[in-house]
């Protein structure tokens, strides 16, 4: 009998970068942008792509469901809380073309995380003008 080792990368906290993700800038009220030359974990990932055989990403699938938030944070001030729903699906097209390179040569396992569970990411306060959101923003394919 033998037994074959496989290497795998385990990766959580895994969003997009650009207009519509992470960049070097943030909104208001938000942290930890990053750093200029930073690589994001998807240039990391695809920098050692002979190192391992498969990705398995437990869920918050580029965290879509965070563009609310990025709204309300003028981060993504050409959104609007009607047209949430084209934004939530541009997020996760950018994120899958973003991971394509990696997720076209290697196996690759998702499952769902608590991002994925409603577009309104778990239900959103504008403080500025005392507004809560819930799940009712969510179009029907956005809502668990």
């Amino acid at each position: 009998m033998s037994v074959t080792l496989y290497s795998c990368i385990l990766i959580e906290y895994l969003g997009t970068f650009g207009a519509l993700g992470l960049s070097d800038h943030v909104g208001t009220g938000a942290a930890n942008p990053l750093k200029v030359n930073e690589q994001t974990t998807i240039q990391a990932m695809s920098s050692v792509l002979g190192s391992y055989e498969f990705l398995m990403h437990p869920g918050d699938i580029g965290y879509a469901d965070y563009w609310l938030k990025e709204e309300i944070q003028n981060y993504l001030p050409n959104t609007t809380i009607a047209n949430g729903y084209k934004v939530y699906e541009s997020i996760l097209n950018a994120f899958f073309d973003e991971v394509a390179p990696i997720s076209s040569v290697k196996a690759y396992m998702v499952g769902p995380g608590n991002h994925e569970a409603n577009c309104d990411n778990g239900g959103t306060t504008d403080k500025a003008r005392n507004i809560t959101y819930t799940a009712a923003i969510c179009s029907p394919g956005q809502v668990c």
